[in-house]
């Protein structure tokens, strides 16, 4: 249950994230903008190519990086409280 579960979420994901890159690069202005910037990070095939690494994407990989960037012993705890005035 919870793996398919974790597949439509990040089927979901990936339709927004890829829709997303899609309407920011409608513009002559905004595609040439991106484009130059992994140029000059020296990736010059990620624009091109960014729809296909989205869709490459699965849940371990996912895993992967919650594992070596999020790691318990470093997050934080906040609590707000609304005021009572």
């Amino acid at each position: 249950y919870y793996h398919l579960m974790y597949h439509i979420i990040i089927q979901k994901a990936k339709i927004n994230i890829k829709a997303n890159w899609l309407f920011e690069n409608q513009t002559v202005g905004n595609r040439a903008l991106n484009d130059g910037f992994w140029h000059l990070m020296g990736h010059p095939d990620y624009f091109e190519n960014y729809v296909k690494y989205i869709d490459k994407i699965k849940i371990q990989n996912i895993k992967n990086f919650m594992n070596n960037y999020y790691k318990k012993q470093k997050l934080s705890k906040a609590v707000i409280f609304q005021d009572e005035k």
